[in-house]
């Protein structure tokens, strides 16, 4: 992930974004499917709408080689205005996506600049509207006790997952994981 969320421990692993190319994205779905008859495939990417081009190649893919109709897929993606549409969800759900995993954080503008999520509040709300306008589920990761946070701003972020409704949600603990900005 490209991103520097001060929570995150990508700071060791740098900054670049590397991509596998579709075609092996793609021949390791197949020989999921065939060798082990995998069903479902979470794509553990931090990331993984961050190339439109690259994701779609692969959305594309699947729906070429029929691999939506012996699994079906989930996975996260950045809630940011420029990296989701209605097309790229539309897509996503007939490659057999069936859910969409949102790193949230909070439900607090002032905590998100904080922890450098370089999103707002309205961007996020726009992203699970059209996500469930499409058909797609939702879930909605938070982190409650960043360095700044207080009884309000959690209260905040226990009121935002009601406004967006999200159909999974989970709560962690932030981390100061070595190599993160709060470490």
């Amino acid at each position: 992930c490209p991103f520097m969320c001060s929570f995150c421990s990508n700071p060791v692993w740098g900054k670049k974004t590397r991509f596998r190319s579709p075609e092996s994205v793609l021949s390791e779905i197949e020989w999921l499917q065939k060798k082990f008859g995998v069903r479902e495939i979470f794509f553990v990417d931090d990331t993984f709408n961050l190339n439109r081009k690259w994701f779609e190649t692969i959305c594309h893919g699947i729906i070429l080689r029929g691999l939506n109709k012996k699994s079906i897929f989930k996975s996260p993606f950045r809630a940011n205005q420029k990296l989701i549409d209605k097309d790229l969800l539309n897509l996503a759900k007939q490659a057999g996506f069936w859910m969409i995993f949102f790193g949230v954080e909070s439900g607090n503008q002032r905590i998100l600049d904080e922890v450098n999520k370089n999103m707002d509040i309205k961007e996020i709300e726009r992203a699970f509207r059209l996500t469930k306008k499409t058909g797609l589920r939702t879930y909605a990761s938070f982190i409650i006790g960043h360095l700044s946070d207080t009884k309000d701003s959690i209260g905040d972020t226990i009121s935002f997952v009601k406004k967006i409704d999200p159909d999974f949600f989970g709560f962690a603990i932030a981390m100061p994981w070595p190599g993160s900005e709060m470490y």
